[in-house]
């Protein structure tokens, strides 16, 4: 029934029933219209607000039932029977005015059998009924509201007129409606044993499904993807199981969520994007929610699951030597645990073609220079992660060795030797000092070059008086990017005696009269100063010092007498010696004639004849 002073839907047999809350209006407050030929006593003992009772005679008129209706707040009409056949009669005709008052918000209770009937009422939880009991009806039972005292009956025994759906089961009879909704209801001919109401009849109460909602996200690969949504049912006692299939491959997960859950939250780990060979996948994620009575509800979703591309890292020597190599190796993280990877290496800058795997060897022909050593790593979702090093090639310092040379003065010595150095790519300038005061000279050689050779022409061999000197030669090798190799090695010059080439005397002479030395001689030694040494045989030598860069002489004598007294003439034997600054002395030659002629002549003084020989290295005239 519908309370009009609680405020509140009641759709059972319940008559001024209370929730049991604190704003609940108290029972006695109820004013109960006793339309009945027969007064109850026990009705005014204080279980209500007080009763006014009319007898069915009572009204002139419709109009006159209405205004009393407006008194009151439930119309209790008892047994039948006590209304007599003239005031079932006088009931029926006020029909309308009845069913003005329920439609209002008004209670009724009617009563076909006094021993079938009991009065409902709640009391608040807790409070004990007290006061009379209404003989012959039944006792109290406890509720989870309070102490409930009820009463059933076939609620006017059929009143029709307010019987609003005339296809419903007969047991049943309407007393309100609003809008076309039963506000409440009756059970007609219901019994109650233990305080259990019974009817012997059966209600179809259709399940409604549950409604959901479903939202997904996107995330990256092996993260946690989080679906949540709503969940809608008018049957606040449900309770659910939640499954969420979470796409592809990925399996299910079974939830079961209690009465009254209207929110659902749900995590799920994706490895992996799949499939293999895509950026990013989107798995589609169905819910499904069953209520305890088999209503389903299904919502879809989506997650998107993110491939992450790997992280790498290049590990190996910071600097290598040109002309060699160095192996570096690579590492990598990558969150999808699920991924296959591949490596591909960039040595110096052209491409990744330098090798694959997890190591490889760079190597560098030149330097000094830089070069960034890159690992590319490439998961099975497109994911490219790339790690680099930055490798200085050191320039490499030329190693040189060197062969020097044996020579006479005035000759050219030869220096050899072998370049090596590990930049293939290097080109070299090489000089070489040649020593004393000799100077220096270079050769420039290209890329590649492994040998060298100098030349250098030494006039003498310095300093003077020795027979040879030795000259210390140092040979630079720099190549071009500045590293400098070093060797050492000499050259012995010899020095080379003079040789004479021709020597005359005029011959003969008269005495007091100027004999003349005349010579020519050669020597390789252009630098060397010359000293010609004459003895003519008649007294002190003579020592002569050439000019440098003469090879001839011409020397006069004047013999005073033929010595000794008593011929007519004399010989007088003349001897030469010719000597470099370095000790070399003339080697023999052939003697001239008087008159210039060559070779073994004799020159006369006086008459007499000066004998030309040879001595060794002594020239004798």
């Amino acid at each position: 029934m519908h309370s009009r002073q609680n405020n509140y839907d009641v759709v059972i047999l319940d008559y001024l029933r209370g929730d049991g809350t604190t704003g609940e209006i108290p029972r006695t407050s109820y004013k109960i219209g006793l339309y009945s030929n027969t007064n109850y006593p026990s009705l005014g003992s204080g279980l209500f607000g007080g009763v006014d009772r009319r007898a069915t005679n009572s009204f002139a008129n419709a109009a006159d039932f209405a205004s009393w209706l407006s008194t009151i707040d439930v119309l209790y009409i008892p047994w039948i029977f006590d209304l007599g056949s003239a005031g079932s009669a006088t009931l029926n005709s006020f029909a309308p005015e009845i069913e003005a008052f329920f439609n209002a918000g008004g209670d009724i209770v009617g009563e076909s059998s006094y021993t079938t009937s009991t009065f409902y009422n709640f009391l608040p939880p807790g409070v004990a009924a007290s006061g009379p009991s209404i003989s012959g009806w039944s006792g109290f039972t406890a509720t989870p509201e309070g102490v409930a005292i009820g009463i059933v009956s076939n609620m006017m025994n059929g009143f029709a007129t307010h019987n609003k759906f005339a296809a419903q089961d007969p047991a049943f009879t309407v007393f309100e409606v609003r809008s076309g909704e039963v506000i409440s209801i009756g059970v007609r001919d219901a019994t109650i044993s233990g305080g259990v109401i019974s009817t012997g009849l059966s209600v179809t109460v259709n399940n409604v499904a549950p409604a959901v909602t479903a939202v997904g996200g996107v995330i990256l690969e092996n993260g946690t993807a989080t679906v949540s949504g709503t969940i809608t049912d008018p049957n606040t006692l449900d309770s659910f199981t939640l499954v969420i299939n979470w796409g592809g491959s990925e399996g299910s997960t079974t939830v079961s969520l209690p009465a009254g859950t209207t929110s659902y939250s749900q995590t799920h780990q994706y490895l992996d994007d799949n499939p293999t060979g895509t950026a990013s996948d989107i798995y589609a994620v169905s819910v499904t929610v069953t209520d305890d009575d088999s209503g389903v509800g299904i919502a879809g979703t989506t997650v998107t699951v993110n491939n992450v591309a790997p992280v790498v890292t290049v590990s190996g020597p910071a600097s290598i030597d040109e002309g060699s190599s160095g192996t570096f190796s690579v590492s990598f993280t990558d969150v999808g645990t699920l991924d296959t990877h591949s490596v591909a290496w960039d040595c110096d800058g052209d491409g990744f073609d330098d090798g694959t795997g997890a190591t490889t060897i760079c190597g560098y022909a030149d330097g000094p220079d830089s070069q960034t050593v890159q690992a590319r790593v490439t998961d099975d979702d497109t994911g490219v992660g790339i790690g680099s090093l930055v490798v200085t090639i050191n320039n490499v310092a030329p190693t040189a060795t060197a062969v020097g040379d044996e020579i006479d003065e005035d000759g050219t010595a030869t220096v050899t030797g072998t370049i090596s150095d590990p930049g293939t790519l290097d080109s070299f300038t090489v000089v070489v000092n040649w020593g004393g005061s000799e100077g220096s000279s270079s050769v420039a050689l290209s890329a590649g070059a492994t040998s060298f050779i100098a030349t250098h022409q030494y006039l003498d061999d310095n300093p003077t008086a020795t027979a040879s000197d030795v000259y210390p030669v140092s040979v630079t090798v720099t190549d071009n990017n500045g590293g400098v190799g070093t060797a050492n090695t000499s050259v012995t010059v010899n020095n080379v005696a003079p040789i004479i080439e021709s020597l005359d005397v005029t011959s003969p002479i008269d005495e007091n009269s100027s004999a003349t030395l005349t010579g020519t001689f050669t020597d390789p030694g252009t630098p060397d100063v010359h000293t010609l040494n004459i003895n003519w045989g008649d007294g002190p030598t003579q020592t002569i010092v050439l000019t440098v860069g003469d090879r001839a002489f011409s020397v006069g004598h004047v013999y005073v007498d033929d010595d000794p007294s008593g011929t007519a003439s004399d010989t007088y034997s003349v001897t030469v010696e010719l000597s470099d600054d370095d000790g070399g002395v003339a080697g023999s030659t052939s003697g001239g004639s008087g008159g210039g002629g060559g070779g073994g002549g004799s020159i006369f003084l006086t008459g007499h004849d000066i004998q030309l020989h040879s001595r060794q290295n002594n020239y004798d005239i």
